[in-house]
């Protein structure tokens, strides 16, 4: 099905631009009342460290505050973030701040628990994200990762985009479409689509079960993906290595 620039501009863009503002007033809110609400439990996370935190089970998911500087307490300087993932050898956690997407190892001696009603997901909803883009599996060489990573790169810094969620897994990651309405003129024309063109990702050989819906846009890529091998870019310099 094929759909013209001025249904895409109109109908997806121009909605996300009126919706821009509102959510940035909404974001600058959340944010200080999150800052109002840590600082106002700081001092009662430090004085209670030694009784509350010793069974804290730092599930993947949780929402938690964390210090700069160890023995800092939550109330200054203070981040709100979600575990990602933990080292229970190393006795650290990748975690993932609420505000703007940015992540970094923590140890779990810089780490507080925010399990009042105040910091629940639904009345802090988090700001950023996990995404990841649809309908693409990204090569797991170094070189040629790499090389995906500077495109993507390119093709999104400092532009202002469209990404259709084309599917929220269970755990809250959503599944992806860029777009650049500057140049976009149907479905199909996506930066997924270019990543694929340019032999910087594959299309998925086994799909799941949300993947198999997308029948129309699944011919494109592949087809894109045939080019691809034909031109030997990318990962695809060395031929077809799909089999191997």
């Amino acid at each position: 099905m094929m759909f013209h620039g001025h249904w895409l501009r109109h109908q997806v863009f121009q909605r996300h631009t009126r919706r821009r503002e509102c959510q940035r007033r909404r974001h600058a809110r959340n944010l200080r009342s999150r800052d109002r609400n840590i600082g106002s439990i700081g001092v009662k996370h430090q004085r209670c460290r030694s009784r509350t935190h010793s069974g804290w089970s730092k599930r993947h998911g949780q929402i938690a505050g964390s210090g700069r500087r160890t023995g800092q307490t939550v109330g200054r300087n203070r981040k709100v973030a979600r575990i990602r993932s933990n080292d229970r050898t190393a006795k650290q956690a990748e975690i993932v701040y609420i505000d703007y997407g940015n992540s970094e190892k923590m140890p779990w001696s810089r780490l507080r628990p925010l399990s009042q009603a105040q910091f629940s997901t639904q009345s802090l909803k988090p700001q950023a994200v996990d995404a990841v883009l649809s309908l693409l599996q990204f090569p797991t060489n170094t070189d040629y990762l790499q090389d995906a990573i500077r495109f993507l790169g390119e093709a999104t810094e400092g532009k202002e985009l469209v990404a259709n969620v084309d599917y929220t897994a269970p755990e809250g990651t959503l599944y992806i479409t860029l777009y650049d309405p500057s140049v976009s003129e149907k479905l199909t024309d996506s930066i997924n689509t270019e990543i694929i063109t340019e032999g910087h990702a594959m299309v998925p050989r086994k799909l799941k079960a949300w993947e198999r819906g997308f029948g129309d846009v699944l011919k494109v890529l592949r087809e894109r993906e045939e080019e691809a091998i034909e031109a030997r870019r990318g990962l695809w310099e060395y031929g077809d290595l799909r089999d191997d």
